[in-house]
């Protein structure tokens, strides 16, 4: 298991190295086995802009905080995704042995506020489903939808949902 939080976190840190210099002012990052069901809002939008602040869902955070779906400043969402570089400290000083607890204690460590994408806060079910390299959607805890839904692949959905707010998105 380590093995595979250490991929993760390592590949992060490749996306946190792009941000870090990156000239927007907001910017989303989401991972290719995230299948989003709601939209992002303005609101979720706004907050995210405030310093420090970092949104995400409580979709699949197991007690920490999940990955693969972010908003946030280029910087902030940088420090947030570079936990690679707080491994050493991290192992040792966390109580956590999953890779969302790891998560959760390098965000708080870094001084950064987590708050929540508003469709969590509502209450209006999953923000998101994984695809295992199956294919298959599946919910907390490996349970898989045989039926779907609303899901779209996420480069649409970005487009679609950045576009719609006046925002560019680059890439494809």
């Amino acid at each position: 298991v380590r093995n595979s939080m250490v991929r993760q976190f390592m590949a992060e840190d490749l996306v946190a190295r792009r941000l870090r210099d990156a000239p927007h002012e907001i910017a989303v990052a989401v991972s290719e086995d995230i299948a989003p069901l709601h939209p992002l809002t303005p609101g979720d939008f706004a907050r995210a802009l405030a310093p420090d602040v970092v949104v995400t869902s409580n979709t699949f955070d197991y007690g920490g905080i999940t990955n693969g779906l972010y908003l946030g400043t280029p910087a902030t969402l940088a420090r947030a995704m570079s936990a690679a570089t707080d491994l050493d400290a991290l192992f040792r000083t966390t109580e956590h042995g999953n890779y969302e607890g790891l998560l959760a204690a390098h965000v708080r460590r870094s001084n950064i506020t987590r708050l929540l994408f508003e469709a969590d806060c509502r209450g209006t079910g999953r923000m998101f489903l994984k695809i295992r390299r199956s294919g298959k959607a599946v919910g907390p805890g490996g349970k898989a939808f045989r039926r779907v839904g609303n899901i779209t692949d996420v480069p649409q959905w970005l487009r679609t949902h950045c576009i719609r707010m006046g925002l560019y998105v680059k890439g494809g």
